[in-house]
């Protein structure tokens, strides 16, 4: 705080000493709002004291430690392994994709030099492949200054959760016209520009967030991977790079509203409940394919 409150007095006539005091007494009043939003139960806090699993005798309660822990890895390895049952995770596909980090075979599947099999492939992902690969596009430059990198980091919240280490308050208060911008902005774009990838970016806590209320089955929860924030930060970049060429090239479904411009989720949750009035009121048959 000491070292934001030095820059912060430079952009103006206020004093480093008053800024540090206003940073000081920010602090405390989070602080106190923290303790009245826990004392009022307004938010969850500490770790996870209870679980319920259904079994055959119907469901129920479990309070001790290593029983808790096992069924949440239990639900959390079913979970993470659910992509292993997918076409490009099985034969005859997955010897023609390679796996993982196989890009020289991704090139040559983008570039048609290589084909799909007659046989053994589902209508779908015969259209997803014919449909990549129709498109003759030029590949995106990831690249950026230091004033386009620190302006991505502006629009964060400091609060945002990440893996242990930097965390978005660190950058977020580093001027983007210094050489330590430059360098921290360098620094970010060397593992993509070389493939390199720093330790502290092969790390992360996984936490789980309840999706319903008083519903205390591991299954019930969403699974987050909190990342380095550094790392976080570069991929909501090259999402908003993808999300622009897909805009400018028209390779996106008209049924696709998230991340858009002028779309909304909400949006599309209201076309979603229209239509289904309509069909109501016409007395229509339907079906909704989600």
């Amino acid at each position: 705080m000491g070292n934001l409150a030095e820059e912060l007095s430079e952009t103006g006539d206020t004093s480093k000493e008053s800024h540090f005091k206003a940073l000081i007494h920010r602090e405390s009043e989070d602080k106190k709002f923290r303790h009245i939003n826990y004392s009022e139960k307004k938010k969850r806090g500490g770790g996870v004291t209870v679980v319920e699993k259904d079994t055959e005798n119907g469901r129920i309660r479990i309070t001790n430690k290593d029983e808790i822990e096992h069924e949440i890895i239990r639900v959390n390895k079913a979970k993470l392994v659910q992509a292993h049952d997918t076409p490009l995770m099985m034969e005859p596909l997955f010897s023609l994709t390679g796996g993982e980090g196989v890009f020289d075979k991704w090139g040559k599947i983008l570039n048609s030099e290589i084909q799909l099999p007659d046989d053994g492939i589902e209508e779908g992902t015969r259209l997803w492949f014919d449909f990549i690969q129709r498109q003759n596009t030029a590949p995106i430059d990831i690249d950026w200054t230091p004033q386009e990198y620190f302006d991505g980091w502006n629009k964060m919240k400091e609060k945002t959760g990440s893996a242990p280490g930097w965390h978005f308050g660190h950058l977020k208060c580093i001027d983007p016209e210094s050489g330590a911008a430059e360098i921290i902005s360098l620094l970010a774009l060397l593992p993509l520009k070389t493939g390199y990838v720093p330790m502290q970016w092969r790390q992360g806590v996984n936490s789980m967030i309840p999706k319903k209320l008083h519903d205390l089955c591991p299954d019930k929860l969403r699974l987050i991977l909190l990342m380095d924030c550094r790392f976080n930060h570069n991929n909501k970049i090259i999402g908003k790079k993808m999300m622009k060429f897909g805009e400018e090239h028209k390779l996106l479904a008209q049924e696709q509203y998230g991340s858009r411009k002028f779309k909304s989720a909400i949006d599309h949750a209201l076309n979603k409940r229209l239509i289904l009035d309509i069909i109501r009121q016409y007395r229509m048959s339907a079906y909704l394919l989600c």
